[in-house]
């Protein structure tokens, strides 16, 4: 379980846990602009097993304090793309008894066109 210490700690700039959580799908995580700070652009690669071959997101919103993201994912090789313009994450950790945390997740989808 990720605990508050471990979310409060993570660098940015340093190697990320997700590549290692998800070492089947993703083969990297880069910063294209920025070092994890507002605006910053952010490409996750994947491997070959993946059905994608990137997305790209931007920080638009980082409380530290509250332990709140938000982010829009803004390209990728998905076929939704087609019918999406963006997709913009709320990111909420809470803590959650013995030292755990539960993450809320609330996805926002951009239809093209509306």
């Amino acid at each position: 379980m990720l605990n508050r210490q471990d979310v409060q700690g993570l660098d940015p700039r340093l190697p990320q846990p997700l590549p290692k959580l998800m070492f089947s799908s993703i083969k990297s995580i880069e910063f294209l602009e920025g070092e994890g700070e507002v605006g910053s652009i952010k490409q996750i690669n994947f491997t070959e097993a993946s059905p994608l071959t990137y997305m790209k997101h931007r920080i638009d919103a980082l409380d530290k304090e509250k332990l709140t993201c938000t982010y829009t994912m803004f390209e990728t090789d998905a076929l939704i793309m087609d019918k999406i313009e963006y997709i913009t994450y709320d990111v909420k950790f809470e803590p959650y008894g013995f030292g755990g945390c539960v993450c809320n997740l609330t996805s926002v989808y951009k239809q093209k066109g509306m």
